[in-house]
């Protein structure tokens, strides 16, 4: 499996869904597992954040940790430290940014460092006031703070824009617990706010309303103080990531399209406005970039998250795909119908998806019915594409089937150990705001040549071929034709050694093997030309044996040679595990009879296929019953053999029996 992602988790007292292997039809999303992805430019799409203002304590932080960004209250480093330590250590490479309001204050006073600021507020008169001079309450429950040119000064004569930089360098600044800072309310404007207010905005505290040019301008102005001044105290490494519409591109690292699409004028403002969209802003803000896009979820949500029925999905994989197709940026998703905004850690399938990098920038497609009065469908329908992938949206009100040029992977094709060559595909269909991601780098492994041959004896069929560059693993086929019929094309195993033995039981008729190449990303390419085993009648050779499917014994007929017409050995003989990887397991059975009542002359030996000595196993007397001896794969000088086959000797009196060893490094 394209198993690259992040590790999956469990734990109490963090609210989050993960459904191993689900497959999600409309939008082809499967789920992944693997460690924490590296951070910077280098780390595989998607990129993803979580701005959580939740607890900690008690959490699942092996969760909190595949995140490559997570945005945290400033309370954090007083309550949660050891919990932020314990994420760190499982992601060295997150980046922990401190939410940091710099637009607006709650009354909270707990721990010291919010107290410390509200007392600031409160002693120096910087909340921001009506033309009746009472506080400004914004609609999401916490005070508008009075950040513009026209805050009062204090005792030191210092304005709420001068004083705030040095709090922040202080108390949240580089050598602590933090890599950056999360500067919310960060925008070129506020008259906006009036429209939730009774009384207007009175900024300078002269008793009238103020025209929405002057409050903007003080406003803009009042933040590039505290932006500006807070860079100098920071210095340039320590992240500066903000939260609305500003253009302060040469002091801060990115900005964050919160709740997309609703927010900013829906979709098309938020990702085209040559302003302030997402493709305009990508290139503008300083290295190392962190935009972040941020959508809520709004609909029904069940004890593990939001109902994943098919318009979930359609909405999730639109949003996700919006953002890997038009920019470099980070997503993040929370919300629930009657939950809180930024308080959930929901891990989504298609966020274990490795990516990989971006080739180029989104291109654009041939789109249908055309074009429509106001845009031209093809500078919005687009894919991009990846190392191990593609991503592809579809952002209008009409299907589009969309050509790909290459060839990838359906996701929902995943059969469990690979994707078969069945789920290629170059073209996809996506209903109107959709997306969709599939697999792959668009080639397709080949084999060219005569791919190798099959060995049959006692033990089963032996398949040897070459070794196909840029291959990780091997798919094996199989199928029968005998008598005029042909029996259904099977898997047999995924083998990743350019070796396989066959142990079933097989008879008269041919048997055809097939070998297909599977890519890094667990693409499976063209298969080979059949392999072909004739047992012809006349010539039967059967080979007995059995597996058990419960401990993944292999069970073998033996060679007997000479010894009487009741044979000393007794039960089934079996190797387990076989082929030989690490350690294999022989066991025997000596023949409860009078002829062994003092004990058998036995000897274990393994030989390769030129007769050679490789390992004495056993060499003595031992009593009737069962017995079992190990063979860790080495030769009798320690050293572990190559991989090949091998044949073991068991000897019994007089009697000898021979069975072959496969070894596979």
């Amino acid at each position: 499996m394209h198993h690259c992602g992040r590790t999956a988790a469990r734990g109490a007292g963090c609210t989050h869904w993960f459904l191993p292997f689900l497959l999600i039809a409309l939008s082809g999303i499967l789920i992944l597992a693997s460690p924490g992805r590296a951070s910077g430019d280098d780390e595989s799409y998607p990129r993803l954040a979580n701005i959580y203002f939740g607890t900690l304590i008690g959490a699942d932080l092996e969760l909190f940790s595949r995140w490559d960004v997570l945005v945290l209250p400033k309370r954090s480093q007083a309550w949660y430290q050891e919990e932020m330590a314990t994420i760190r250590a499982l992601n060295p490479d997150i980046r922990f940014l401190v939410h940091m309001p710099i637009g607006y204050c709650g009354d909270w006073t707990s721990p010291e460092i919010n107290g410390d600021l509200v007392e600031a507020l409160n002693d120096n008169g910087w909340w921001m006031r009506d033309t009746e001079g009472q506080r400004v309450l914004m609609p999401f429950g916490s005070w508008l703070v009075n950040c513009t040119l026209f805050c009062p000064d204090n005792a030191q004569g210092q304005r709420l824009c001068d004083w705030l930089p040095t709090f922040i360098a202080d108390n949240l600044g580089p050598g602590g617990c933090w890599d950056g800072v999360y500067l919310d309310f960060c925008m070129d404007h506020i008259s906006w706010a009036n429209a939730y207010v009774a009384d207007p905005i009175d900024s300078n505290l002269d008793g009238l309303a103020d025209s929405d040019e002057a409050l903007d301008a003080a406003w803009r102005g009042g933040q590039h103080v505290i932006v500006s001044r807070l860079r100098e105290k920071v210095g340039e490494d320590y992240i500066i990531a903000s939260n609305g519409n500003n253009t302060f591109w040469g002091l801060v690292n990115g900005s964050t399209r919160e709740d997309f699409p609703r927010m900013h004028g829906g979709w098309y403002q938020n990702i085209m406005n040559p302003g302030y969209g997402y493709v305009a802003i990508q290139q503008r803000y300083r290295s190392e970039t962190i935009n972040i896009v941020n959508s809520i979820w709004r609909g029904p949500v069940g004890p593990n998250g939001p109902l994943r029925d098919d318009e979930f999905e359609r909405k999730f994989a639109f949003w996700l795909t919006s953002v890997l197709v038009y920019g470099n940026g980070y997503f993040s998703f929370d919300g629930g119908d009657g939950l809180p905004a930024h308080s959930q850690a929901w891990w989504h399938d298609l966020y274990d998806v490795e990516l990989g990098q971006p080739l180029d920038r989104a291109e654009s497609v041939v789109a249908e019915p055309g074009d429509v009065p106001w845009v031209e469908l093809g500078d919005m329908v687009r894919l991009r594409r990846f190392s191990n992938g593609v991503a592809v949206v579809n952002p209008s009100s009409y299907t589009q089937t969309i050509e790909l040029g290459l060839k990838y992977y359906d996701l929902s094709s995943w059969n469990g150990e690979f994707y078969p060559l069945a789920g290629a595909t170059t073209t996809v269909e996506l209903v109107p705001f959709s997306g969709t991601v599939l697999i792959g780098n668009g080639r397709i492994l080949e084999v060219t040549d005569s791919i190798g041959e099959a060995t049959i004896d006692e033990s089963g069929v032996l398949l040897e071929w070459t070794t196909i560059p840029d291959a990780s693993r091997y798919s094996v086929y199989y199928w029968l034709e005998r008598a005029g019929s042909v029996s259904p094309r099977t898997l047999l195993d995924v083998v990743d050694d350019p070796v396989f033995h066959d142990v079933r039981t097989i008879g008269r008729g041919t048997h055809h093997y097939q070998i297909a190449p599977i890519d890094a990303n667990q693409c499976e390419g063209l298969p080979s030309r059949p392999i072909e085993v004739s047992v012809v009648p006349g010539s039967d050779r059967t080979l007995e044996s059995k597996v058990d499917g419960l401990d993944g014994r292999q069970d073998l007929t033996w060679i007997s040679q000479g010894g009487s017409a009741e044979s000393a050995v007794t039960g089934i003989t079996s190797f387990a595990p076989h082929p030989v990887r690490d350690t294999t397991t022989i066991s025997f059975g000596i023949a409860d009879d009078e002829r062994w009542a003092s004990g058998s002359p036995v000897s274990i030996t393994v030989y390769d296929v030129a007769g050679r000595v490789v390992r004495r196993l056993v060499d003595g007397i031992l009593p009737s019953g069962r017995h079992q001896v190990e063979w860790n794969g080495a030769a009798d000088g320690g050293a572990r053999v190559a991989s090949g086959c091998y044949f073991c000797a068991l000897r019994v009196g007089d009697e000898t029996h021979t069975a072959k060893l496969l070894v596979l490094n």
